[in-house]
């Protein structure tokens, strides 16, 4: 008996590698919950970080995607060109604002993408070739990555969006509940960017 094959013409394989491809990226997208600071449970693991963000938002259904480009925390020199991957989409629905803490993979991080509907209209900005948009996250640190601000300008029908770094300001209120909670972990900066001023301030 002959044995029997199947032909499959080309252009539905490759279809078909796609599709399982893109499926195969979609299964390996992974949430990332925050946790307000003040119940934060600082455990640390191996080749673990805390990301460590305040949120200053008027927008009641926010999110971000969150992609790493590298293992190394401070391979700042990462190039904007490259191909990212999508890790990781951080859901701020309903979060009030202040400061939230989650356990992350240490490394070099992209905040891709903001979405922030404007008056149940969808509005989305890309942030990915931005180097300001980074984060480090380094081992067994708190990594400050900065305030988000996400506001809405009913006036101008548009949003204000942006990754402030108010670390120096904050600081204070910072450390005073890191002593009050007995946390040893260290605090550092977690810019995802080389910054002289703010390294020599961490020091």
């Amino acid at each position: 008996m002959k044995p029997s094959y199947i032909r499959i013409p080309l252009f539905l394989l490759f279809t078909g590698l796609t599709l399982l491809a893109s499926n195969a990226a979609i299964a390996a997208k992974k949430e990332l919950r925050l946790t307000p600071l003040q119940n934060f449970n600082f455990i640390e693991t191996k080749k673990n970080g805390f990301l460590l963000i305040e949120l200053a938002t008027t927008s009641a259904a926010s999110s971000l995607e969150i992609s790493r480009l590298d293992k190394k925390a401070d391979n700042y020199t990462y190039t904007i060109g490259r191909r990212l991957r999508t890790d990781y989409s951080v859901n701020l629905k309903n979060l009030d604002n202040g400061f939230y803490v989650a356990d992350i993979p240490a490394g070099l991080y992209q905040i891709k993408e903001v979405t922030a509907p404007l008056y149940n209209l969808p509005y989305r900005i890309q942030t990915d070739g931005r180097r300001i948009w980074r984060v480090s996250i380094e081992e067994a640190h708190i990594n400050y990555a900065g305030r988000l601000k996400i506001e809405q300008e009913r006036s101008v029908n548009a949003i204000d969006v942006g990754l402030i770094n108010r670390f120096s300001q904050s600081l204070p209120e910072l450390t005073q509940h890191f002593e009050k909670a007995s946390v040893q972990t260290p605090l550092r900066i977690g810019l995802g960017y080389r910054d002289d001023f703010y390294q020599e301030l961490q020091q």
